[in-house]
């Protein structure tokens, strides 16, 4: 039976791929907090399981890697490429409607 550390590992290792391909596809940002964000998660978890099984160049690579994560997210942050913020639909809809009297009035 797998560990719960194991788990992590094996989650960790899907989240990180994930975020590669997203990345790799042009549908996620290189320098986003999302892509970053993802990249602390997945080191995390990696890290987790590099730990309980006493892999210390695994688990001490994948803490620098959070490190580095957490300073680029600050970076994102700082850049305002923090995460999306969810569009207001009365402010969508009111754009809309003042194209609509634009696009009449021209």
């Amino acid at each position: 039976m797998m560990s719960w550390a194991d788990g992590m590992g094996w989650i960790g290792g899907v989240v990180a791929a994930v975020a590669y391909v997203l990345v790799s596809r042009g549908r996620m940002a290189p320098d986003s907090a999302r892509f970053h964000g993802l990249n602390v998660a997945a080191a995390a978890m990696l890290a987790v399981a590099a730990f309980d099984r006493t892999a210390l160049p695994s688990a001490c690579m994948n803490v620098l890697w959070i490190l580095f994560g957490l300073g680029s997210l600050a970076a994102a942050a700082r850049a305002g490429r923090g995460l999306p913020v969810p569009p207001d639909p009365a402010a969508a809809a009111a754009d809309d409607r003042a194209r609509c009297v634009e696009t009449a009035a021209a």
